[in-house]
């Protein structure tokens, strides 16, 4: 198999280094794309034939990260996200090789699960920068994407006379797209609403609970959880905040349908699943001294832990706040994680300097 040599036509002004960083390889008339999966490992590959719409593709593409990704580590200045292989050669090039640039997988219909799968290390770097085409499929995508990103993400604004990344290349307009990239602002999602018209929406019953609290008393005082509301739980050191959080976040997971987020940062992950098993089993599984069968155990987990639905953050002891709204994020982003417990609010105070 050849890489690049004598096809630069074909793969439209990307050099021959380029193509051999990304994977990109021409045997005989197909141009080849190589997926990677987390450990760096090809598990898939893409064959073009002349156009965009004549493609194969093989391999296992669940395993596959973003085009492109595993040549970069986390972290870092700037990535930037194109919408095809092509284009993110093309960044990369027209960089002078300095920025990643990486590709989802399948077009912009696939885009926001892409991102989503790869959450954590796009949010790893400074700015995120959304550079898909620019038809009405690209521009939507891209909003959607850079909606992930909150205040990182900057969308390009593509000059009028070019589609792609890639196109700049083609027409030796390098400058020209530097120029646009660099320009890129950061998103900012529509919002703004004049008084006027909210006539309806105030007019419109208000939302009851999501779910209710498992204490009729407090569901009394509180009408229940909503969503979209932080609601914080008080009280002295160890009368039972913990506890109690448990207690709710396990009637939330039996009362809705919904994933949840749990960051527990006095205890060990596997503290708080086995805590949430106890609940359910009736027996205190995370004391060392209570007996309990391995069907027994078995049940707990079905019920809580194997429903896929909980979602841990491994972490114990202080951290930043920034770290956690983090990780808030990823849960809420990446895993569409309605509930989040966040145990307790003072540990993450400690760690700040004022």
């Amino acid at each position: 198999m050849e890489v690049g040599r004598g096809r630069h036509q074909m793969l439209r002004s990307i050099t021959q280094a380029t193509c051999e960083r990304y994977g990109i390889s021409v045997d005989g008339d197909d141009v080849i794309f190589e997926y990677r999966d987390k450990d760096t490992l090809v598990c898939a590959q893409k064959v073009r034939i002349g156009s965009k719409d004549n493609q194969r593709s093989f391999g296992i593409w669940g395993d596959g990260v973003l085009f492109g990704q595993h040549l970069f580590n986390k972290g870092g200045r700037y990535v930037t996200i194109t919408e095809g292989e092509y284009d993110a050669a093309s960044v990369y090039q027209m960089s002078g090789s300095k920025y990643p640039a990486v590709s989802i997988k399948n077009g912009a219909q696939s885009a926001l699960k892409d991102c989503k799968d790869q959450y954590e290390w796009l949010d790893s770097f400074d700015n995120i920068i959304v550079c898909f085409d620019s038809d009405e499929a690209g521009t939507t995508a891209a909003k959607e994407v850079a909606s992930l990103f909150a205040g990182k993400a900057r969308i390009v604004k593509h000059h009028p006379d070019f589609k792609d990344a890639n196109e700049y290349l083609e027409r030796c307009r390098g400058d020209d797209f530097k120029a646009a990239w660099w320009a890129a602002e950061i998103h900012t999602p529509d919002g703004i609403i004049a008084g006027k018209s909210l006539w309806d929406s105030v007019n419109t019953p208000v939302e009851k609970a999501s779910v209710q609290y498992p204490w009729s008393g407090l569901n009394d005082l509180t009408y229940g959880i909503r969503s979209y509301e932080l609601v914080t739980l008080t009280a002295g050191s160890g009368v039972g905040k913990s506890q109690v959080m448990r207690e709710v976040l396990y009637h939330v997971l039996n009362n809705s349908e919904n994933n949840i987020g749990c960051i527990f940062l006095e205890e060990s992950v596997t503290k708080t699943a086995q805590s949430l098993m106890s609940l359910h089993s009736g027996k205190r599984l995370h004391i060392p001294t209570v007996e309990s069968t391995e069907e027994e155990r078995r049940d707990a987990f079905n019920a809580t832990l194997g429903t896929d639905r909980l979602f841990f953050y491994d972490h114990f002891g202080s951290t930043s706040v920034e770290n956690i709204v983090g990780q808030v994020r990823y849960l809420s982003k990446a895993h569409d994680c309605k509930y989040v417990f966040l145990d307790h609010l003072s540990i993450i105070v400690s760690a700040q300097d004022n």
